[in-house]
């Protein structure tokens, strides 16, 4: 069971692993803190370490609802050191125990799924998956780009205002355009404000600063919500809502 003492243990382990797949670490200890912190995340019950008797970190497995009633998420993280062994076959044991009485302890519903992140490159956690029973469902792709040389300052499509999002001001109606656009998103569910909120604003990191607004008249049409992380910057969410796709909004945003 972890504590929140091992908040930096926890973030070497991924740290370490993230070097070993991309060669760079995609991780900090406020990402850590951020996902204990998820409305529902229970960390007595949600997640697990496994130590070597040396104290060194080698394993951790959590769950989290990611869509409420609908989908599950889990992720095993193993040393490189121990990748293809039985530290991830009894963390991915433990996340689907704990997945199944998740769902027996939830309300009666449509049937949950349970899905585990995977990078393409590494090779013993896809074995691992695959042997478990895991087939592949969806691949997403985090694409990036360097502003270091510049880059052509952006105009307004025509009838369209971009602005700053106002704290205090613009949550709901943001939280209502988010909702919208991502609806026919692959394994969608409704959040609730207070949940959207939450998730959003208690990061470490979260900064109003980095949101931006695509006002058509006095209706919002689209978003951008983007956290600051590391040397970069991260769009965490972008969405238009669907009457005013194809006219430039998420470019210029």
């Amino acid at each position: 069971m972890p504590r929140w003492e091992d908040v930096a243990a926890v973030n070497e382990l991924a740290r370490t692993c993230d070097i070993a797949q991309y060669g760079t670490p995609d991780c900090t200890e406020e990402d850590i803190r951020d996902d204990w912190q998820v409305p529902g995340f229970d960390l007595e019950r949600d997640a697990w370490l496994v130590w070597e008797p040396d104290g060194r970190l080698v394993g951790y497995g959590s769950i989290w609802d990611q869509n409420p009633g609908v989908r599950l998420s889990g992720d095993v993280i193993v040393h490189p050191d121990w990748a293809g062994g039985e530290v991830g076959r009894a963390l991915l044991s433990l996340v689907e125990a704990r997945a199944r009485l998740r769902v027996r302890e939830g309300p009666p519903a449509a049937p949950v799924s349970l899905g585990v992140m995977c990078a393409g490159v590494n090779a013993a956690k896809i074995r691992l998956l695959e042997e478990a029973g895991y087939p592949h469902v969806r691949s997403f792709f985090r694409m990036s780009i360097d502003l270091g040389a510049g880059y052509e300052k952006p105009r307004d499509p025509p009838g369209i205002a971009i602005r700053p999002f106002r704290l205090g001001v613009d949550e709901r109606a943001t939280h209502a355009v988010i909702e919208d656009s991502f609806s026919e998103h692959f394994g969608f569910s409704p959040r609730a404000f207070e949940t959207w909120w939450t998730r959003h604003a208690k990061h470490e990191r979260f900064d109003p600063d980095c949101w931006l607004l695509a006002w058509d008249g006095d209706r919002i049409a689209g978003a951008l919500l983007a956290f600051p992380f590391a040397d970069m910057g991260y769009v965490r969410e972008i969405g238009v809502l669907k009457a005013h796709r194809g006219r430039g909004i998420a470019t210029a945003l």
